[in-house]
């Protein structure tokens, strides 16, 4: 069983040191049908850089897994991260708006896939992941 405490670096409001990320559900079009989504807006400050003014690597990493665990859980399926792959296109400035969407690629009977991707504020492609999830069974909410 997973517990939901609120103290997620990534999503959690209670952890002092997160990133405190509101992640929400929306539709968009792919074509001529349409797919549920994960969606976020960010912006990181200083404490969250690697080099001097940009973001660092495992941030924007930890932002792709997260959106792809939300696109999962908003199709009811709770999960883990089994596997993911990460590919930085260009670099994230801190204090610069950032967009980050999560959408599923496949389901099987245990496990699922999913895609995220890291925009600009031009919507530009930063970083994109691809992940494999582990379903777990149940989850607890805690207050």
């Amino acid at each position: 069983m997973l517990i939901i405490d609120g103290f997620c670096f990534a999503c959690g409001e209670k952890n002092l040191s997160g990133l405190k990320l509101k992640i929400e559900p929306r539709e968009e079009r792919v074509g001529s049908h349409s797919r549920k989504i994960a969606v976020s807006e960010f912006i990181f400050s200083k404490e969250f850089q690697g080099y001097g003014g940009v973001v660092h690597g495992g941030i924007l990493s930890t932002v792709l897994d997260e959106l792809m665990i939300y696109a999962l859980f908003y199709e009811n399926m709770p999960t883990v991260t089994a596997k993911m792959e990460v590919v930085f296109r260009k670099k994230a400035f801190v204090e610069e708006v950032l967009k980050g969407k999560a959408w599923i690629l496949k389901v099987r009977d245990k496990m699922a896939e999913a895609e995220a991707e890291i925009m600009d504020s031009k919507n530009e492609i930063i970083a994109s992941g691809k992940g494999l999830f582990a379903k777990v069974d149940d989850i607890l909410k805690q207050s």
